[in-house]
């Protein structure tokens, strides 16, 4: 009789454990998000540190990045196209805009970000794709 209950309840207990998994990963995206932040923010409330955190700039947008795709199972082949779309439109429509003035208004960008392409750092790109996958 004991080996026919622990087959009903494997299934229960197996999706119970992948809940309790999920949300502990939940959790720690959370917690690398409010640390994130938090030393982000303390590196520029105070003066003497603006000069040491501005160069990380770049590195914690890209942290950021990488604690949303963190999860895979939702990733899809049209789903990474959509990415790759979103990636290149955005850089394109930034590049139109530091050029002519167009869509934007007139604005261009430090080298702070990086890489640039026509003047519009290629982080902007990732960006517009990162904000853009977040809101699926």
């Amino acid at each position: 009789i004991y080996r026919h209950w622990v087959y009903i309840l494997l299934p229960y207990l197996d999706q119970k454990n992948a809940m309790e998994r999920q949300t502990h990963t939940n959790m720690t995206r959370i917690a690398i998000l409010y640390i994130f932040h938090a030393v982000g923010l303390a590196g520029f409330i105070y003066p003497e540190t603006v000069a040491l955190f501005r160069p990380l700039i770049p590195f914690h947008l890209l942290g950021m990045a990488v604690v949303l795709f963190w999860e895979k199972s939702w990733f899809t082949p049209n789903l990474i196209l959509f990415g790759m779309l979103t990636f290149i439109i955005g850089l394109l429509a930034e590049i139109i805009g530091v050029q002519t003035g167009y869509l934007f208004g007139a604005y261009s960008y430090t080298s702070l970000l990086g890489l640039q392409v026509a003047g519009v750092p290629l982080m902007i790109g990732m960006l517009w794709m990162t904000l853009s996958l977040s809101t699926y």
